[in-house]
């Protein structure tokens, strides 16, 4: 397959309005990323720690694994539908 058929589907997102949908959905991610910094920071200095910290590592490799699938599946489906 030749690059040229690969990149003709990602032109799209070179318009400013989905430039400017892009840095809010960037935005929204900081925002939530943000929001679990404070929950860690609560549960570290609560009565769960010990609890929290035999649990937070198998808790980050679940979201992790969801963010790769979710992303996958947007790259996949969304951007290069037609790469078989």
């Amino acid at each position: 397959m030749s690059t040229g058929k690969l990149l003709e589907g990602s032109a799209w997102w070179l318009r400013l309005g989905d430039l400017l949908l892009m840095f809010v959905l960037a935005m929204a991610a900081n925002l939530c990323h943000s929001a679990t910094d404070l929950a860690d920071l609560l549960l570290q200095h609560s009565r769960f720690r010990t609890s929290w910290l035999r649990w937070r590592g198998g808790l980050w490799l679940v979201g992790m694994a969801i963010a790769v699938v979710l992303a996958n599946h947007w790259n996949v489906d969304e951007i290069y539908p037609y790469v078989s």
